[in-house]
Parts: C-alpha cells; structure tokens; sequence
C-alpha cells in the first residue's frame, strides 16, 4: 500500500497516511512519555535539592549559634545573650542543667575576667556540633580552690553539643582540666 493512501485514525478519526499512522502514534507516546520522564527527574532534583538545602541550612544554623556563643558569652562576657543560645531543657553531660551551667559560666569568668576562646575547627552533622577550642587567660580570681596566681594559662578542649531550633540541647564536653591545674600551681603570690 502506498504512504499516500489515507485510512481512518484509531484515536480521533483522523485521517492518517497508514503506515505513519503507526509512526505517528508511537512518536506521539514517546513525547508523552519523554515528557512524563521529564516531570519526575524535576520533581526528584527538587525534592533532593530541598532536603540538601534544608540540612545544610539547620547544620550552618547551628555552628552560626556555637560561633557566636563563644563569642558573645565568652569573648564578650555579655551573659545577658545566655537565653539566645541555650534552651531551659539545656543539661551537660555531667549533669549541670540551665542554670547550674550559666552559673559555671559566672564562675569561670570572675576566675579569668580576660578570657579569650579561639574555635579552631568547628563541625557540624544533622543536629550536633562538634568544636576545638584554644582558651588563653589569666588566673586573677579563685578557681577550683586556688587562689589568683596572675598567672596566664592556655587551655584546650573539644564539645559535641546537640541542638534544637538553634539552641543548644545537651553538650559533651572534655577540657585539660589536668593541664589547667599544673599552669595554675604555684609558690610566687600574685603581683
């Protein structure tokens, strides 16, 4: 049969030369499913691109908040900016709640009124950050039963803190205590 000769279509009534009417069909279920295909790989890049948006934006979100907090709470010495980075169901890992831990804080700060913490490496994965902090101070108040020594001490630690609408949750905290104390010891007075 020649290309010419026109028969009617299977879908519409349209006239279609007979053997295009075959290739014509097909072409027409393979844009359509071309088209279809196209659709879900969107759809799927779009939901991926969400969800990869989305954790980094919360992973950032929190190491913004731990950054800041060394800055503001420690740096700074500005408590008043506690209740922006700390939920009230806040605990250590030690145990210290919201409170007791603001305390601390207190604490260390008339110890070592000229604090400084350097974050030297800061990670984040889902809802926890993990950071290594370098602190340099001097000892001009009690701490831990010894007396001001005047002396300038360094100190380094690691803390993984959990994290919750951008507020910390729970830490886990490791310092050289042990380090800080054999700095501190001494036999001259303060000057």
């Amino acid at each position: 049969m020649p290309l010419t000769t026109l028969t009617p279509s299977r879908c519409g009534g349209r006239w279609l030369p007979v053997f295009g009417q075959y290739a014509h069909q097909n072409l027409i279920k393979k844009k359509k499913a071309m088209k279809n295909l196209l659709w879900v790989v969107l759809a799927l890049l779009f939901f991926l691109f969400a969800a990869c948006t989305k954790n980094v934006s919360i992973e950032e979100k929190n190491k913004d908040a731990v950054r800041n907090w060394f800055d503001e709470c420690w740096n700074k010495h500005n408590l008043n900016a506690y209740e922006r980075y700390f939920a009230l169901e806040f605990v250590t890992a030690i145990g210290q709640n919201y409170d007791e831990f603001k305390q601390f804080i207190t604490t260390v700060l008339s110890a070592f009124p000229d604090i400084q913490y350097t974050i030297d490496v800061v990670r984040a994965e889902g809802d926890k950050v993990a950071t290594r902090w370098t602190v340099r101070a001097t000892h001009r108040g009690e701490f831990m039963g010894i007396a001001a020594t005047g002396k300038q001490v360094t100190m380094t630690g690691i803390n993984i803190s959990r994290h919750k609408n951008g507020k910390y949750v729970k830490d886990w905290g490791n310092w050289d205590l042990f380090g800080l104390i054999e700095q501190l010891k001494t036999e001259t007075p303060m000057k």
